[in-house]
C-alpha cells in the first residue's frame, strides 16, 4: 500500500501509476486507456478485501483476479508498458533455427541467383 496525500493505493495500482508516470511516450490521446488501466488495477487491489469482508467467495476472487490480470496486461502492452512492447516486438512465436538442409537449400538458391545475374550481365553486354 502506498499513501499519497489522503489517498491510499494498493500494490497493483501503485505499480501501474509508477509505470504510467515513467511512460514519456504516452500522449493526451492515451488518457482514457490510462484511466481504465488505473481503474482495473484498483479493482484488482480490492479483491482480497472483498473476499475478507464476505462480499465474494474465494472462487469468485480467483476468477476475478484472473480476468483482471488478462485485461491489465493487454492494456499495458497496448500502452507500451511491458518489456516486450517497449522493444517493439509484437507477440510472435520464436522462429525455429534453420536446419542444415534448409541452410544448404538456401545457399544453393543464392548461388543459382548470382550465377543467373552474371549470365544476364554478360549476355546484355
Amino acid at each position: 500500500m502506498t499513501e499519497t496525500g489522503n489517498l491510499i493505493y494498493g500494490d497493483m495500482e501503485t505499480a501501474v501509476r509508477e509505470a504510467l508516470a515513467k511512460a514519456e511516450w504516452l500522449t493526451p490521446a492515451d488518457v482514457a486507456a490510462k484511466n481504465m488501466l488505473i481503474s482495473l488495477a484498483s479493482q484488482y487491489d480490492c479483491l482480497e478485501e472483498d473476499f475478507e469482508d464476505g462480499r465474494i467467495t474465494r472462487p469468485e476472487q480467483v476468477k476475478a483476479a484472473y480476468t483482471l490480470n488478462v485485461h491489465i496486461i493487454q492494456l499495458m502492452k497496448q500502452l507500451g508498458l511491458t518489456p516486450e512492447s517497449r522493444q517493439g516486438v509484437p507477440e510472435q512465436k520464436v522462429q525455429p533455427a534453420e536446419t542444415d538442409s534448409e541452410r544448404r537449400l538456401r545457399e544453393r538458391r543464392e548461388r543459382r541467383a548470382r550465377l543467373a545475374e552474371r549470365k544476364a550481365g554478360v549476355a546484355g553486354a
